[in-house]
């Protein structure tokens, strides 16, 4: 197997081991998606904690296998990367693990979650410098979610989802451990980068719309 995760996560303990009981149990499968949590630490933490544990269980299908695919814990059979050309497309700057998901989708395959396989996401930085990260990220994802829509494939939630997901949120914020700080918190990063992606996609359409340059022609 080979496992990715990021510099600023944390393999809980049995995490390894949970993911190779369920690679052991499940051959028909090649992609495994690792159960991401956030640091309950700090306010950014369990906005983060909130903000993961309510998408994941909305993307979590009834076979086990979820519409989601992170890096920050994601695994995948050897021999299955060895057959792809480019497991990750390198012209993705920023959400390169969200085209490989959609590159899945294509093929009718989505990773299997796994529960108990348990990677702790930790934020160090403070809410503002998490913005402007959010700000860098949402602009060089753009490029990403231009190929993606060139598959035909659906990957953002719908109007729907998105809805639905406030409102789990809100209500898991109840429960001291969160709080309702988080949820707004979980608003406010969200709602930032669906700003700047709209930003990106108005420019992108009025630099397609403007007419190519000809070159100027010579009179004999």
């Amino acid at each position: 197997m080979l496992v990715f995760t990021d510099a600023d996560c944390l393999l809980q303990p049995g995490c390894l081991a949970a993911l190779s009981a369920v690679v052991a149990d499940s051959p028909q499968h090649s992609c495994f998606q690792l159960c991401l949590a956030g640091d309950p630490s700090n306010a950014v933490g369990r906005a983060e904690e909130l903000r993961l544990m309510t998408f994941q269980k909305q993307m979590l299908q009834p076979n086990g296998s979820i519409r989601y695919l992170n890096t920050a814990g994601f695994a995948i059979r050897r021999e299955r990367a060895a057959a792809e050309v480019n497991l990750f497309d390198p012209s993705a700057l920023r959400g390169e693990d969200t085209l490989l998901l959609a590159n899945l989708m294509q093929r009718g395959e989505l990773p299997l979650f796994v529960p108990r396989a348990v990677v702790q996401h930790v934020i160090s930085l403070p809410l503002l410098q998490c913005l402007r990260k959010d700000v860098r990220s949402a602009w060089l994802e753009g490029r990403t979610y231009d190929l993606i829509a060139a598959k035909r494939v659906v990957i953002r939630m719908s109007k729907d989802e998105r809805v639905a997901m406030l409102q789990e949120m809100w209500r898991a914020a109840s429960h001291d451990s969160i709080g309702r700080i988080a949820w707004f918190v979980v608003v406010l990063r969200q709602g930032l980068q669906r700003f700047v992606s709209v930003i990106y996609r108005c420019r992108r359409l009025g630099t397609s719309a403007q007419p190519t340059p000809t070159a100027p022609t010579k009179s004999v």
